[in-house]
């Protein structure tokens, strides 16, 4: 019986141990890469793009998820204002909302992050 008590405690310290990022858009994500989904809300004079990226990281690094995060952010936003002949203002990292989280368990860390890129035409 003390067994079965120590397990659950056990279970429920572990359990946590994990976080999710804060959801930054309703959207519906797509598979972009191996550790990246994203959504894209286009209209007339912005872009505004969302991700969600995870990897797996023994130690946790939060500057290494969030550097990583942000370049994929960027990079998906430039990639697809060229695939429809937009051009987007410069970047600003400090416009960029950003929420990390970790599950301890499986050692994955994850960034969920969102840009409103305007459009300079």
């Amino acid at each position: 019986m003390l067994k079965n008590y120590a397990i659950t405690i056990l279970l429920l310290l572990l359990c946590a141990c994990s976080t999710a990022p804060v959801k930054l858009t309703e959207a519906p994500m797509k598979t972009y890469d191996d550790h990246t989904k994203c959504a894209i809300e286009d209209n007339d004079d912005a872009l505004k793009v969302t991700i969600h990226y995870s990897s797996y990281q023994f130690m946790p690094q939060d500057f290494a998820i969030k550097k990583e995060c942000k370049k994929q952010l960027i990079s998906i936003a430039e990639e697809y204002s060229e695939k429809t002949n937009h051009r987007i203002k410069p970047i600003n990292e400090k416009d960029i909302k950003l929420s990390l989280g970790r599950n301890d368990m499986t050692a994955i860390s994850s960034c969920e992050a969102s840009i409103i890129a305007k459009y300079s035409e």
